[in-house]
């Protein structure tokens, strides 16, 4: 049945939120405007507690976790 779902291009929902987080991670990393960055920064975390209720576990976001490091890098804030 899922080599039958997957022919058919279908794509479970995990897979396409883990892309859908990169690719805004992504966003975050290049974007210069402070309001699409908090755009962004909301919908990364809606994403993320999304995936997190879909697999019934959390994904750490705390300064501990590994996780927090890459999305910190990725994100910068002009001091005006």
């Amino acid at each position: 049945m899922e080599k039958i779902l997957k022919n058919a291009g279908y794509v479970p929902e995990e897979v396409a939120l883990r892309k859908e987080i990169f690719t805004t991670e992504d966003l975050l990393a290049h974007c210069r405007d402070e309001k699409e960055k908090l755009k962004q920064l909301k919908k990364l975390s809606l994403l993320i507690s999304k995936l997190e209720s879909r697999m019934g576990r959390s994904f750490r976001l705390d300064s501990q976790a590994p996780y927090f490091e890459k999305v910190v890098d990725k994100v910068q804030v002009n001091n005006r």
